[in-house]
């Protein structure tokens, strides 16, 4: 289940054809949602 807040900035984000930046805990609820371009943290961070 998503939060209600989380599924606002999916949707927002999707509808506007941006990425969501998230941390390794919210990876996996965002990532359920479809066509949405998801980035974690971390990997920005290490350069991957």
């Amino acid at each position: 289940m998503i939060p209600q807040n989380d599924m606002a900035v999916a949707a927002t984000a999707r509808c506007l054809g941006y990425k969501v930046l998230v941390g390794p805990r919210d990876e996996f609820h965002f990532r359920s949602v479809s066509r949405l371009a998801v980035v974690r943290l971390d990997r920005i961070a290490h350069g991957n």
